[in-house]
């Protein structure tokens, strides 16, 4: 959804768990669904910051924000996890390889990233349990 009047863009995403657990295919690869979300607002981010540039007053986009509400389906009625992150520019407009994880404390893990495959791992192990 695009928030004209506070700059921003908000995206919402509700799936099962399940859906969190196996790999998708993509082109001639396969990814978990988590990385892909990660990796396309990231590249939504990068087209605001370039349309910022070329396309003010017409269009002003600061930052876009994603939720993200993992549930189980068929499940015991737990809580949905929820997982969420904001990008907004600053400085130079460039984007850092671990750019999401270095800015956003809800997808870290201790150390560790959370990216697909360990969301998964975290899932399959609350399964068993």
């Amino acid at each position: 959804m695009v928030q004209p009047d506070t700059e921003r863009v908000e995206l919402h995403f509700s799936f099962d768990e399940k859906d969190f657990t196996k790999k998708f295919g993509k082109l001639k690869t396969t990814t978990y669904l988590l990385d892909e979300i990660l990796e396309r607002s990231v590249k939504l981010f990068t087209e605001t910051i370039y349309c910022n540039r070329f396309m003010r007053p017409s269009i002003a986009i600061n930052s876009i924000s994603v939720s993200l509400e993992i549930v189980r389906v068929n499940g015991n009625g737990a809580p949905p996890r929820k997982i969420a992150y904001r990008m907004e520019e600053a400085g130079y407009p460039s984007v850092p390889k671990n750019f999401l994880y270095e800015t956003n404390e809800s997808l870290r893990v201790g150390q560790k990233r959370l990216d697909g495959a360990t969301l998964a791992k975290q899932i399959r192990r609350k399964q068993r349990a």
